[in-house]
Order: structure tokens, then C-alpha cells, then sequence
């Protein structure tokens, strides 16, 4: 369970994602009279990703959270595309999709208690082809040397806050005992 410590009214970010490299374009070099194409490697995220940022309020009984969960689900496989770029030879570039669930709200939290932030949803629909090779090619006997199956999850997300305002003075030891009183 992740823990954060947030100072009044900085924001703080917890990821739990997946970093996915493709290559999203190429640069064409010129060397000698030949022209190579030099990918350019992008990344993209997918996962959970977490933003607050707490504001405490003036008499110190109530934290204000503002709160920024996103949801990216990276979906596979991912697209090519296929183009010359002037190079003679084809070059392959990845045009990934991901699909983003969002949440954007406020909420006052007494000291010490907890936030419920639900309704985020994810779903994962795979089809499996598997076979043994070479028979299942053959269209007679692929019927029975071919599996085909269908995969199907659904999971919900629930965020749970807890705020608890830390005062300074109360946690730090006094380094000259009566000098900062």
C-alpha cells in the first residue's frame, strides 16, 4: 500500500504503470551518398497513476484533497504503419492507443478519516488462437489440432484516502530545550 507525506498544498503522485517503447518516427541521415533512416523512440505509459494535493484548512480539523486518479490502458496489439520516407527501404512506425479514464474532484476529510473514490473501471478482452504447428494448418484436421478461445476480465479500482494532518512542532525535537519555546 503506497504511503505518501505531503506538505500543505503541494501536489504528490503515486504511477503503477507499464512503460511500452515504440518507435514513433524516424530521422533520415545522409552518410555518403546513402540515406539510413535512425529511429526516434518514444515511451508510453500505461497503468494507474495517482495526483493530490492536500490543503489544510485554517483551524487544522479538515484537509481539502484534491484528488486525480487516471486510469491508461495501453491497447494491443499495437498499429504499424508502413512508409518509405524517402530512404528506398520501408520503415515501420507504431501508432499506439491508449484509453484514458479520468477523475477530477474535491473533497473535505476530517483529520484522520478516509476518502472512498470508486466507479473506475477496467476491462480486458483477449482472443487466444494456439494450435500444434503444421496440422493445424491443414483445413481438415485444424478442426481437431486448433484451440480458439475467448478471455474476457473486468476489474474495478477503489481508492482509499486517509488524511492525517502532521504538525511540525509536534513530531521535531527540540534541538535547545527552552530556547524555542
Amino acid at each position: 500500500e503506497p504511503r505518501l507525506m505531503v506538505h500543505n498544498t503541494s501536489r504528490a503522485n503515486v504511477t503503477v504503470a507499464n512503460q511500452v517503447s515504440y518507435v514513433a518516427d524516424f530521422e533520415v541521415q545522409i552518410a555518403q551518398a546513402a540515406a539510413m533512416a535512425d529511429p526516434i523512440v518514444r515511451v508510453a505509459r500505461d497503468g494507474i497513476f495517482l495526483d493530490v494535493r492536500p490543503t489544510v484548512t485554517a483551524d487544522r480539523l479538515f484537509t481539502w484533497l484534491e484528488i486525480r486518479p487516471t486510469i491508461a490502458t495501453l491497447k494491443r496489439p499495437i498499429p504499424t504503419f508502413q512508409t518509405s520516407l524517402g530512404t528506398g527501404s520501408p520503415v515501420t512506425l507504431m501508432l499506439p492507443e491508449l484509453e484514458l479514464q479520468k477523475i477530477r474532484t474535491r473533497a473535505l476529510v476530517p483529520d484522520g478519516g478516509t476518502l472512498l473514490l470508486g466507479g473506475m473501471k477496467m476491462a480486458e478482452n483477449q482472443e487466444i488462437d494456439s494450435g500444434v504447428p503444421f496440422l493445424n494448418q491443414i483445413p481438415v484436421l485444424s478442426f481437431f489440432f486448433s484451440r480458439k478461445g475467448n478471455f474476457e476480465s473486468y476489474k474495478k479500482l477503489i481508492i482509499l484516502l486517509t488524511a492525517h494532518i502532521i504538525l511540525p512542532e509536534e513530531y521535531e525535537p527540540v534541538a535547545l530545550p527552552g530556547e524555542l519555546n
